[in-house]
């Protein structure tokens, strides 16, 4: 009896890789390495993207002849949202402030434009736990074992408190909540119809910050009617 059951199971395991080797594979679903995004959430990350923008405009004007030989022209946005008014301002007085030219008028300048193009995921993104946070739970739940077992000294104790807390610190000070709006900014600079250079950031943007960037949607007028 046990041998046909053996050989009962062995068949049974034929069939059933016999039965998916004619199923076709499909990719498993893989992720990207960890990595960061800025998020948007005050004026204040307005002006420290200005800050960037004006350093890297700044570097290629010290590399390219053709473009330190123009004052830049900072071109009004035509769509006016809160972001595009703000961030002009900031940007030409952090332009001012780096000793780069600035026109008042294109004429005889760079055209200098930046752009920003909202994108809305159906499904908010679900992260993992943040790398070295179980790790940091565990030890925080040990730490109380081993103090009451006396196997640190109270000093060695409240060095190990210390060393946890900065952890915990380190893991999340840094760290913000995602979003399922994104924000791809562009900026560039026009020399009569030729590009001379071009930037892009990705970032975060709270759900209800939307109109900051792309302006409030139109309200639909409804028809009047007129009742006799």
């Amino acid at each position: 009896m046990k041998s046909f059951g053996r050989l009962s199971l062995a068949l049974a395991a034929a069939v059933t890789l016999t039965a998916a080797a004619g199923c076709s594979q499909v990719p498993v679903a893989g992720t990207y390495p960890v990595s960061y995004q800025h998020k948007m959430q005050s004026v204040r990350h307005w002006q420290t993207l200005a800050q960037d923008v004006t350093a890297r405009v700044r570097e290629q004007v010290a590399v390219d002849p053709i473009l330190a030989a123009k004052p830049l022209y900072i071109r009004p946005q035509a769509r006016d949202t809160s972001f595009n008014d703000g961030f002009h301002d900031l940007l030409l007085t952090e332009m001012l402030n780096a000793g780069l030219p600035v026109a008042t008028t294109p004429e005889g300048a760079h055209q200098l434009h930046y752009d920003t193009e909202l994108l809305r995921h159906a499904a908010a993104p679900v992260n993992r736990p943040t790398p070295g946070a179980i790790t940091g739970l565990a030890a925080a739940l040990l730490a109380p074992s081993l103090v009451a077992e006396d196997t640190f000294t109270t000093t060695q104790a409240g060095l190990t408190g210390l060393g946890l807390a900065g952890a915990a610190d380190l893991g999340i000070g840094g760290l913000s909540r995602e979003t399922d709006t994104e924000m791809v900014f562009t900026v560039a600079i026009w020399d009569d119809g030729i590009l001379r250079f071009r930037e892009q950031e990705i970032f975060y943007v709270p759900g209800r910050d939307r109109t900051l960037y792309a302006g409030k949607p139109p309200v639909e007028e409804q028809p009047l009617e007129i009742v006799f």
